[in-house]
């Protein structure tokens, strides 16, 4: 390869790399704000959930005492 033809693609990255850098950078920050956003999401959902789980186990605990209550003879 002749230098011309080495200086001039050495004059493409020159220009190319820097605009590929600034997409780069931009595409992380957009994907680190929608990690940001789902990890907020998913963290809302699970604690619903950890309330519906509460909430369960009361209803179940109220049940359990209904039966055996059922079974002593002592239900109204």
């Amino acid at each position: 390869m002749n230098a011309d033809k080495i200086n001039g693609i050495g004059v493409s990255f020159r220009f190319i790399t820097p605009v590929l850098i600034t997409i780069t950078i931009f595409l992380l920050s957009w994907i680190r704000t929608d990690v940001t956003k789902l990890s907020t999401h998913f963290t809302n959902h699970l604690s619903h959930h950890r309330q519906l789980e509460v909430d369960y186990q009361g209803r179940l605990t109220r049940l359990e005492g209904k039966v055996n209550d059922a079974k002593i003879g002592t239900i109204r």
